[in-house]
C-alpha cells in the first residue's frame, strides 16, 4: 500500500514499533488517500471503510467501480 501511494515502504516496519506506529498509521492513511485520488474517486469515501458492512461496498467500488 505504501508503494502504491507513493510512500516509503519502510513505514511497514514502523507499524510494529510501539510509538512510531501512530506516525506510520498517518502515513498509511495518506497513502490510501493518494491511491483513491489516482483512481479518480472521492477521498472522503475512506471514512466509510470504518463502518461495518459498508466497507465491503466501498472496497468493491474502489476495486471494480
Amino acid at each position: 500500500m505504501y508503494k502504491a501511494g507513493d510512500q516509503s515502504p519502510w513505514w511497514i516496519v514502523g507499524l510494529f514499533i510501539p510509538v512510531v506506529n501512530f506516525v506510520a498509521l498517518i502515513f498509511l492513511l495518506m497513502a490510501f488517500i493518494k491511491i483513491v485520488q489516482k483512481l479518480g474517486k472521492n477521498p472522503w469515501l475512506i471514512l466509510l471503510t470504518i463502518v461495518p458492512l459498508v466497507n465491503f461496498v466501498v472496497l468493491y467500488n474502489f476495486a471494480f467501480g
